[in-house]
């Protein structure tokens, strides 16, 4: 857990910076499928390939439109550093700061011990638990110890620099040159 804080950077339905309305946060489309419970995907056979890709680029929602629409409250939160073997499965966002940080991860040992790890309890607190979304993220995690159901993969960073991502700005020099409307 870094000794950072997730903040927003824009105020909408909740005015307190720590308050943090994640709108695009989710790594994996598979996070959504458990959270919502429903049942995994059936496999397409061979022979049936094309008609199957046929009836994907007819429907309306790209993974990145799914991913979008799953929104929840990160309160009072920090961001994790996240390392392989384990996989984050929720970020900070595009306009949190700092952006798209992992701020939920999840480890499976090798003899099937799992662990999930989050840089906010308070989000699960009497205040914020019925806020957005939620509710699922604690759903998603009580069947991801559960049940065998989540078939996330870790994906590569991006961005291999943590220096680069990790770049604090000088609010002093900022404040010196503001610039008008």
């Amino acid at each position: 857990m870094n000794s950072d804080g997730c903040i927003r950077t824009s105020y909408y339905k909740y005015l307190h910076p720590k308050e943090v309305l994640i709108t695009n946060g989710v790594v994996d489309e598979d996070f959504i499928r458990v959270a919502n419970g429903q049942e995994k995907k059936v496999t397409v056979k061979q022979k049936n390939r094309l008609k199957f890709a046929i009836q994907n680029d007819q429907e309306d929602d790209s993974p990145d439109t799914a991913l979008a629409g799953f929104q929840f409250v990160y309160a009072y939160g920090s961001t994790l550093e996240v390392k392989a073997p384990a996989m984050s499965l929720l970020t900070s966002g595009p306009i949190s700061y700092p952006v798209n940080r992992p701020i939920f991860a999840c480890y499976i040992s090798k003899n099937g011990g799992k662990l999930i790890v989050g840089g906010s309890y308070t989000m699960f607190t009497d205040e914020y638990f019925d806020k957005e979304e939620n509710t699922k993220v604690l759903e998603f995690m009580m069947n991801f110890i559960v049940q065998n159901d989540y078939e996330g993969q870790p994906k590569p960073d991006k961005n291999e620099d943590d220096a680069a991502e990790r770049t604090i700005p000088d609010i002093a020099e900022m404040s010196e040159s503001l610039k008008s409307s």
